[in-house]
C-alpha cells in the first residue's frame, strides 16, 4: 500500500514487504481511498497535521520505544 510504502522511504533500515496470502481475507477491498468532506461538513473537523509529518512523528516515537543497538 502507499502507505506502508511511505513508512518504507522513512526508515533508516532495510525493509522488505511481504503480503501473507493466509491473512487476506476475500473480502478486502483491493483498493480504497476516502473522502474527508463528510467529516468535515458534519462535524466541522479537518486534519491538522499533514499525513506525513505524522508518518515522521509515529517512526519517531517507535524508535524512541527500541532497545539501543
Amino acid at each position: 500500500s502507499a502507505l506502508a510504502e511511505a513508512l518504507v522511504t522513512r526508515a533508516r533500515l532495510a525493509v522488505r514487504i511481504e503480503v501473507d496470502p493466509a491473512r487476506v481475507r476475500p473480502a478486502d477491498v483491493p483498493y480504497l481511498v476516502g473522502d474527508p468532506s463528510a467529516i468535515e461538513r458534519e462535524a466541522g473537523w479537518r486534519a491538522a497535521l499533514p499525513l506525513e509529518r505524522t508518518l515522521d512523528d509515529v517512526l519517531a516515537d517507535w524508535r524512541a520505544r527500541a532497545p539501543a543497538a
